[in-house]
């Protein structure tokens, strides 16, 4: 049985590669997927898998206008009620605090996707 890539998984693998190169340029930190959930849940919130949502990603403006990556925009909430973390009636304690900043420090390519929120 031959395992030859596809054009298809083939350009998917190349953009992913792109965007991990920008993002560690940009000081990001690529984690596992089991991680990025360890490191939510220490702090109270898990990922609702069924607001996932896996897209592509482009940039419209700025020196990567038009360029693409395969997401999965992941969705947060608070494990003791399921409320959103961007609920207006979510907690806006030093977790939420944390959680924002882990949203803007780490992601994991998963799948064949960037998980990001």
């Amino acid at each position: 049985m031959s395992t030859t890539k596809t054009a298809v998984s083939t350009a998917r693998d190349e953009s992913i590669a792109k965007e991990v190169a920008f993002r560690d340029k940009l000081g990001l930190k690529k984690v596992t997927f089991e991680q990025l959930k360890a490191m939510i849940r220490e702090l109270g919130y898990r990922f609702d898998p069924r607001m996932s949502c896996k897209s592509l990603a482009r940039y419209m403006t700025g020196e990567r206008a038009g360029e693409s990556y395969p997401a999965n925009s992941l969705y947060p909430v608070q494990i003791d009620n399921g409320k959103s973390y961007a609920n207006v009636e979510s907690r806006r304690d030093s977790n939420w605090e944390k959680l924002k900043e882990i949203r803007n420090t780490y992601y994991a390519v998963h799948g064949g996707y960037i998980y990001e929120w």
